[in-house]
């Protein structure tokens, strides 16, 4: 059944890109698209995102449908690869976004930022959501929070100043960057 599976979507696949048959590439989306969006959801762990990865997926496989020789593979195959490739990319991009865009970042490269009027609206708009976010949390997660991040201090020093333990810092910093991610996500998606 498994095989049979295999040989419909090629069939399907070969269909739409010799003929230009529509209907056979609507019936290779229904049977690909919910393994196919699990692969790219997991990689990069974000249901809007993984649906944008998914559209320039199925463009790339639509743009490099002539190489594909049923002789060699499994349009199965190059889905997949083609899949995982774009979501790791996409990845990588958001990565290095977030570098450059990082609010820890040192006054000299900071002040780079403030001649490009995009890059500083950007910054600013994340350092809003960044505070808004630290102030719904709880106090003791808001404080450790603070002084690790925005008075680099250590988490000993953290643990003096607020005569708590450092395994108690440590946690609270835990639980706090838990909630920020939660908060963050549902902040930026919405």
């Amino acid at each position: 059944m498994d095989i049979e599976k295999r040989n419909i979507e090629n069939q399907l696949f070969i269909d739409f890109r010799d003929n230009g048959n529509r209907q056979s590439f609507e019936e290779l989306f229904r049977l690909v698209k919910p393994w196919m969006f699990k692969v790219i959801n997991k990689i990069v762990n974000d249901y809007d995102d993984a649906k944008d990865i998914m559209q320039n997926s199925w463009i790339k496989l639509i743009n490099s449908g002539n190489k594909f020789d049923p002789a060699k593979g499994n349009v199965n195959n190059l889905i997949f690869t083609i899949a995982k490739n774009e979501a790791l990319q996409w990845k990588r991009k958001e990565k290095s976004l977030d570098r450059k865009y990082d609010l820890d970042c040192d006054e000299d490269n900071s002040q780079s930022h403030n001649d490009n009027p995009e890059l500083m609206h950007v910054r600013n708009e994340k350092s809003d959501s960044i505070r808004y976010a630290i102030s719904r949390l709880d106090v003791d997660y808001q404080n450790v929070i603070l002084l690790y991040y925005y008075s680099d201090l250590s988490v000993g020093e953290i643990a003096v100043k607020l005569s708590i333990p450092e395994g108690t810092v440590k946690t609270w910093l835990d639980r706090g960057r838990q909630k920020l991610s939660k908060y963050l996500k549902h902040y930026v998606t919405n």
